[in-house]
């Protein structure tokens, strides 16, 4: 099995040895968790205050942005010789950037109206998983690449990733962990 294909184990803090793991594949991204729980963000609220919510939160998906964090750092507007650097550097295939801040936003933005019914609103909903992806094509190019072992850049990269993780802080209980064009 290729590295990118198996799942990552998201390790669990004190957690006796005879438990299993909790699984979530997350491309890419292992992230250590800290709560022994995952977050349910709408215990002890009614009903109708979670669907009012959730109204809500498809209402306002503009709002939710990239902020400066992973995204804007490692996949967008990034130079090609610092690509190639970090795909020789770390342990991961493809190493790839949006064209510029403003499509890696289009992006996000698309892919979250497009998934928000059912996908993200059940996912919201759901105790047992605190990450989801969602994958989308695009009719043009929302960025460019390497992948390991063919040194030659590609420009035409349709597809895009974006890993939402459930965050009881965040304004709306969920922020965006990471975007990025695909292979």
């Amino acid at each position: 099995m290729d590295h990118w294909q198996m799942p990552v184990v998201f390790l669990v803090e004190n957690q006796p040895p005879a438990q299993k793991p909790v699984w979530d594949i997350c491309a890419f991204y292992p992230q250590r968790r800290k709560e022994l729980r995952m977050i349910n963000l709408f215990q002890d609220i009614p009903a109708e205050t979670i669907e009012t919510t959730l109204d809500m939160i498809q209402r306002n998906l503009d709002q939710i942005g990239l902020y400066g964090g992973h995204t804007l750092r490692k996949h967008t507007d990034v130079q090609v010789l610092a690509l190639k650097t970090r795909l020789n550097a770390e342990d991961i295939i493809y190493a790839t950037s949006f064209w510029d801040m403003e499509v890696a936003a289009a992006v996000v933005k698309s892919l979250m109206k497009r998934y928000y019914n059912p996908k993200i609103r059940e996912w919201l909903l759901d105790t047992t998983r605190d990450v989801i992806s969602l994958h989308g094509t695009f009719p043009k190019p929302v960025g460019y690449g390497f992948k390991r072992g063919i040194n030659v850049l590609n420009e035409n990269l349709k597809k895009a990733c974006v890993v939402l993780l459930k965050d009881s802080d965040a304004d709306w209980g969920f922020r965006i962990l990471t975007c990025y064009p695909q292979f």
